[in-house]
């Protein structure tokens, strides 16, 4: 028992050490801690840019299918045209 107790007390205190590095990170001198605080924000900044930037794309894309959309309905409507003038009067959505 106390033979396979041993490794997982090693992984144990392996892992406590590398909790403790992590903990002891922000504890830099407040130059360093402004340096990746700007950086950290310039990286969110980018990623809101990049954000836009595919919305617009996304937008453009949206504005393409619409074109091609009323593109296809052009041929239809010269049909409609075809209709008589009494047809015109009483359904005048129908244009």
């Amino acid at each position: 028992m106390l033979l396979k107790a041993k490794p997982e007390l090693a992984h144990r205190k392996k892992f406590l050490c590398d909790k403790q590095a992590i903990c002891s990170r922000p504890h830099l001198p407040p130059s360093q801690q402004q340096q990746q605080q700007q950086q950290q924000q310039q990286q969110q900044q980018q990623q809101q840019q990049q954000q836009q930037q595919q919305q617009q794309q996304q937008q453009q894309q949206q504005q393409q299918q619409q074109q091609q959309q009323q593109q296809q309905q052009l041929p239809r409507l010269g049909a409609r045209k075809a209709l008589t003038t009494c047809h015109r009067a009483r359904f005048p959505f129908l244009l």
